[in-house]
């Protein structure tokens, strides 16, 4: 089993490419941090014009554990600053796999 989490980011207007560089190197953060996988995606049906950033972990403790240093580290919380102003984060899933 493995376990996501997966945020939804909708960029404002004309702020696509500021807000893909934004989730680009959150996912090196959390890559940095432990996560197996990080992953930027471009949202398509319902979600067109959103983007996301999905995580995996082995288990919840590990997410837990990277989400702590995340938390702690002031080159995430600039990334985040300058996230803030490219898109507002609209839904943020915490996911199970029962699939292999």
């Amino acid at each position: 089993m493995s376990y996501y989490s997966m945020w939804v980011m909708k960029p404002f207007p004309g702020k696509t490419k500021d807000a893909q560089k934004a989730i680009s190197a959150m996912c090196k953060h959390w890559k940095r941090h432990g996560a197996e996988e990080a992953i930027g995606a471009n949202l398509f049906g319902a979600a067109y014009g959103h983007i996301s950033l999905m995580v995996k972990f082995e288990n919840m403790e590990s997410y837990g554990k990277a989400n702590d240093k995340l938390v702690k580290d002031t080159k995430v919380q600039k990334t985040l600053s300058d996230g803030e102003k490219c898109g507002d984060v609209v839904r943020q899933t915490l996911a199970r796999s029962f699939t292999k």
